[in-house]
């Protein structure tokens, strides 16, 4: 799947005539979307009621940093600020939503003038409706890990379990460890000898 950003659109969205009744009471304007059409670097952005494209930015020590979800999640609110950004010619946006009956494939493009302004957003589904696809496969897969995870939960809480942990598991977690580190160091050493013993 590779990088990607997140985006949410603060403009009103073209949903089709006919919304699924799983999808109704969805806040459009607090949906997250992804998009590959910008830097791909997990940056977060918005589309605002102006139409104009922001990047989420931080200011550390005078250098300005787009904002990362994965590296920068940590960062206080009060850091960061919404910065207006160039806007590619368009930006393609899509999401997902998992429901107890279909799941849902939702896709739009922006448009932007020269001046990075939005001038059109439009539905990227040629029938005018969502994509709906059978979650059979993936709640039977939700079930299995739940099923597992139970077990698992069930087996960590016996006795034995305990036992098994505290005399043979983190004793040999501990022995590997040390093992794993002498292993790595071999090479060095290796070289080190090496270079003593044929010094030309």
């Amino acid at each position: 799947m590779g990088m990607f950003d997140d985006i949410v659109v603060h403009r009103k969205l073209p949903l089709p005539k006919r919304l699924p009744d799983e999808l109704r009471d969805v806040k459009w304007k607090e949906v997250v979307f992804q998009t590959k059409c910008l830097d791909n670097c997990l940056t977060e952005y918005k589309i605002a009621v102006n139409g104009k494209l922001y990047a989420q930015k931080f200011d550390d020590e005078g250098a300005v940093f787009a904002y990362n979800s994965f590296f920068d999640r940590k960062r206080n609110d009060a850091e960061m600020f919404w910065k207006n950004v160039t806007a590619p010619t368009s930006i393609n946006f899509y999401t997902s939503f998992q429901r107890e009956e279909f799941d849902y494939w939702v896709s739009f493009t922006a448009f932007f003038d020269c001046r990075s302004k939005l001038t059109e957003i439009k539905l990227d589904h040629p029938t005018g409706r969502f994509d709906k696809e059978d979650n059979t496969a993936r709640k039977e897969q939700q079930r299995r890990f739940a099923e597992e995870a139970a077990t698992s939960e069930k087996l960590h809480k016996k006795f034995i379990y305990k036992i098994y942990n505290i005399f043979w598991k983190k004793p040999l977690r501990y022995f590997f460890s040390k093992v794993f580190k002498v292993t790595n160091k071999l090479p060095t050493a290796v070289s080190k000898i090496e270079r003593k013993i044929l010094p030309w």
